[in-house]
């Protein structure tokens, strides 16, 4: 058994609370158990003191048990409070929801109603619930499922007659519903599923697609939603710029129907869309993967619950270092870097600031201008330092040996070189291909110190740019290239 809380349940859910959320839990547990059970009003109180690090010095249980409870410390009854305090903890939330959504309390309602045979509630609550609805901004997949649902059982509800007109003539919009509904939901697994056979590289036949695209057209008059959703899967089929340039309009025209997730889900299709073209040696598609990129920061669906995926993070950082929008990935790094996960805010924030001093400094450079203390920078940041996931080394890695490239220190490159390789070849969790890749990369970034130190001889660059051409796999060939010009430049 731990000496500490620091992998409790309970940590682990207080973790995921704003500082707002964390106050009126406070609130909340004070005027529901104040008076009656105190203890759990000040270890509450404890427990803030140490957000949102949590540091395992400050998650001591005897430390916490002395300050909360007299005697010999207790484990059991420690143990007993803390399952109390998280149980509250999840009542807090659940009532939290329901406050924030009313249209869940009044289906909630209805159903306990429902269940007690008591009709003219039933009725009152679901009818305000279906009011509710249709007077929402947002239409997503939800809306239709539940909208559905409401007036589904409303209609047969046994207590509803069967003759009423109004209730007959709804009869065809409640099919419509459940048509809508079904039409969403296919629609997006089919997306997931393309998607994710790109992915793995997996064939898997997806039954009466075309039949299912024709109906999405018929109804997308009547849900814009379903329109949105069968021209990402039609881009996820087609993969040309006239799908891409179709659903990117549509989204553009009904992006505020869907809630902020599936906003930035559906900006995600657009994005990979863009990495494919990437792939593709089409390296305008940089700028285009940048505009959407900021278009999230913009509109503020990059995040959900305070949250930044670290993947879509390093995307944004390394697309804005190569379009060389260096301001606004200043301010990006400022607000967004709080809302990394904790367990790697430290590594990608290091890892995001080197390379933004390593792009900035190497641009400077390209306009005669004083790169060096950028570059410098980038070198101070990454040299001593050892991150768990090997990606995160390899970038770091590659920042320090260009930079020093950049800086024309040949001595430390070639230290550099002869570490890095080293490296490659002891750690053996790194996939073969990746290993070959930087390989390469290392050779001919030796090979380019190499030639730049003839002075006095004429380099054919165009040999050097045909042998990058046939050497594959490798690593940051674009930058490969702009170091070929420059010696190409100098001569």
């Amino acid at each position: 058994m731990s000496a500490f809380l620091t992998n409790s349940k309970l940590v682990k859910q207080l973790k995921q609370l704003s500082d707002n959320d964390l106050k009126e839990f406070g609130k909340y547990l004070k005027s529901r158990f104040g008076n009656r059970h105190s203890v759990l009003v000040d270890f509450q109180k404890i427990l803030r003191n140490a957000h949102p690090e949590y540091q395992r010095k400050l998650l001591n249980k005897r430390k916490i048990y002395a300050a909360l409870m007299s005697g010999n410390y207790n484990g059991r009854r420690l143990n007993d409070l803390i399952s109390r305090l998280s149980k509250i903890l999840e009542q807090f939330l659940v009532e939290d929801e329901l406050k924030n959504n009313p249209i869940l309390g009044k289906i909630l309602l209805a159903r306990g109603y429902k269940k007690r045979g008591a009709d003219e509630l039933f009725y009152s609550e679901v009818d305000k619930a279906i009011t509710l609805h249709e007077i929402q901004e947002e239409k997503n997949y939800s809306f239709y499922s539940s909208l559905f649902n409401l007036k589904y059982n409303r209609y047969f509800y046994p207590a509803t007659s069967k003759y009423e007109l109004q209730i007959d003539s709804n009869l065809e919009g409640i099919t419509e519903l459940l048509e809508g509904q079904y039409l969403l939901a296919r629609l997006r697994l089919v997306n997931e599923s393309i998607m994710r056979q790109s992915i793995v590289n997996h064939y898997h036949s997806i039954s009466d697609l075309d039949h299912l695209l024709a109906k999405a057209r018929k109804m997308e008059t009547q849900i814009p939603l379903i329109g949105m959703w069968r021209r990402i899967t039609e881009l996820s089929l087609k993969r040309n710029l006239v799908a891409y340039n179709e659903a990117k309009s549509f989204y553009n025209t009904y992006r505020e129907l869907t809630n902020k997730t599936e906003q930035f889900g559906i900006l995600a299709s657009f994005i990979n869309y863009g990495i494919s073209q990437l792939n593709q040696g089409k390296e305008e598609y940089y700028r285009e993967i940048f505009s959407l990129y900021a278009n999230g920061v913009k509109w503020d669906i990059l995040a959900e619950h305070g949250k930044v995926s670290p993947d879509h993070f390093n995307n944004i950082v390394n697309t804005a270092c190569v379009v060389e929008e260096f301001e606004w990935l200043e301010y990006f790094l400022k607000v967004y870097t709080p809302m990394l996960p904790e367990e790697v805010r430290t590594d990608i924030s290091n890892l995001s600031n080197a390379s933004l001093y390593f792009f900035r400094g190497s641009k400077k450079l390209d306009d005669s201008k004083n790169g060096h203390k950028d570059l410098k920078n980038a070198i101070f940041l990454l040299q001593n330092v050892n991150y768990v996931d090997f990606s995160y080394n390899l970038r770091a890695r590659s920042i320090v040996l260009r930079a020093y490239y950049e800086l024309g220190e040949d001595q430390s490159l070639g230290d550099y070189i002869i570490a890095f390789r080293q490296y490659l070849k002891r750690n053996k969790t790194i996939a073969k291909n990746v290993v070959v890749a930087n390989l390469n990369f290392l050779s001919f970034v030796r090979k380019l110190a190499s030639t730049r130190l003839r002075d006095q001889e004429l380099v054919d660059v165009e040999i050097l740019r045909t042998q990058l051409s046939q050497l594959s796999p490798i690593t940051y060939k674009s930058w490969l290239y702009k170091a070929i010009t420059k010696i190409g430049m100098s001569q």
